[in-house]
């Protein structure tokens, strides 16, 4: 999700830059399936075209972008084109459905519906979501929001408002601008450690991290292939102790970096399916790549009481931060979480029109205590990337789900650890993880 520099950036491990414009081409069958593979990732370079941003990763042969770009497609031709190649999926599932096709049925379903959505056609927050994502929220009442408030309330007493209260409790966490560098380090170091005690990463990896502003969102790793990733930082908004931790498991080990390592080197390098060396950001990968980086915290970090000892004993001397209180905001910090569907209730009222943009923004402030700033930032990714705000929560609650109930329990951090691995390189869509 972020990281820091002294100055603009810092490398976390030393690697030639040239290597990322390299992009080897695997060998690749001349099967059925791997001639629909090939076209699927034309096809996502055409509505690249009517849709700047949907291709959001790309270590393919240079072809298929360049034919795929070169095609000119409108949108009625582009999903004409993915219909075709729908039937042709369909005709070859009578024979034999493999994970494979049904990943490709899926991602080709999901990409029909961005098109169409390209072209007027009007959907509900939860019937885009579903389209694009696999995947639909459930739905929660301000009620249920204002009972976890309630307990929050009862661990932070005070005449001030809950707002003022909790703000004033991270404010003792915020980390300063001058530390940053040297505690996202230590972080990142960290949840490498970790992260490759238990799972074995390609030869070289390694990204960058680097300051932006005037972004939509706070974080965001761009995967430039060859296992090198670009994460950026976004600096609008203050930076807390917990934030250090979450990006640098999030956007780096074992979330969104490790991600496209494992699926360009054991689905796209070593089984030669094309399909996975494009990523596009509204497509099922989205919730799954989300739900396991958001999950990836509890994965480097399984109990409170290991997080609370290394940010009491690492993190917080090297950010200058008295540790008197680190407990309360851990736990408030816990509470807090479970308000995450609170921005997801706020997106399906706001672009469902059942809300105007200034309650929005109050609806964040109140259920999830989030500053005036905070609140019209938060808004602003609401309306950029619409139902996609489905990704970060509930795909981290599907992610979960489905490795405690593969055997990966808390208690069994070895057999936690391998399914998530199998997670990662797996031709899985969403809808698979309620099974």
């Amino acid at each position: 999700m972020r990281g820091f520099a002294g100055a603009d950036y810092y490398t976390v491990m030393t690697k030639d830059d040239s290597l990322l414009a390299q992009n080897e081409k695997p060998e690749r069958s001349h099967s059925e399936i791997d001639g629909i593979a090939e076209e699927y990732v034309r096809l996502c370079f055409s509505l690249e075209e009517h849709c700047p941003g949907y291709v959001d990763a790309y270590f393919g042969p240079g072809n298929l972008k360049e034919e795929g770009t070169a095609a000119k497609r409108s949108l009625p031709q582009i999903k004409q084109a993915i219909s075709s190649l729908l039937s042709h999926l369909e005709e070859i599932e009578q024979v034999a459905v493999t994970p494979r096709t049904r990943s490709l049925r899926v991602h080709l379903r999901s990409m029909w519906a961005k098109a169409d959505l390209l072209d007027g056609a009007p959907m509900t927050f939860d019937e885009e979501s579903q389209a694009l994502y696999d995947a639909a929220p459930p739905s929660f009442s301000s009620e249920e929001f204002q009972t976890i408030l309630q307990e929050i309330d009862s661990l932070l007493p005070g005449t001030e408002s809950l707002n003022e209260r909790v703000e004033n409790l991270r404010q003792e966490f915020r980390v300063p601008q001058e530390r940053l560098d040297v505690v996202m380090k230590a972080a990142i170091e960290e949840a490498r450690a970790r992260t490759t005690r238990r799972i074995l990463l390609p030869e070289g990896e390694n990204f960058t991290v680097k300051l932006v502003s005037e972004k939509p969102w706070s974080g965001y790793n761009w995967f430039r292939g060859n296992a090198q990733s670009l994460i950026q930082v976004n600096t609008d908004l203050p930076v807390y102790l917990d934030m250090i931790i979450t990006l640098a498991c999030h956007e780096g080990y074992p979330g969104h970096h490790v991600f496209n390592c494992l699926r360009e080197e054991e689905l796209y390098r070593k089984r030669g399916w094309v399909e996975f060396s494009v990523f596009p950001l509204f497509g099922p990968d989205a919730l799954i790549a989300e739900g396991s980086a958001n999950f990836a915290v509890e994965m480097v970090f399984p109990t409170l009481q290991d997080r609370l000892r290394f940010e009491s004993e690492i993190l917080c001397p090297l950010a200058g931060i008295n540790t008197r209180r680190l407990g309360l905001y851990e736990n408030v910090l816990v509470l807090m979480r479970k308000l995450a569907y609170v921005q997801v209730e706020a997106a399906r009222r706001y672009l469902d029109g059942k809300i105007n943009r200034e309650e929005a923004v109050e609806w964040l402030k109140r259920y999830r205590l989030l500053s005036q700033g905070e609140a019209e930032h938060s808004l602003k990714f609401i309306e950029f990337y619409r139902s996609y705000v489905i990704n970060y929560k509930l795909g981290e609650d599907l992610v979960k789900a489905y490795v405690e109930g593969q055997g990966g329990v808390q208690e069994n951090q070895l057999k936690r650890w391998q399914v998530f691995h199998e997670l990662l390189i797996s031709p899985i869509v969403p809808s698979d993880l309620k099974k």
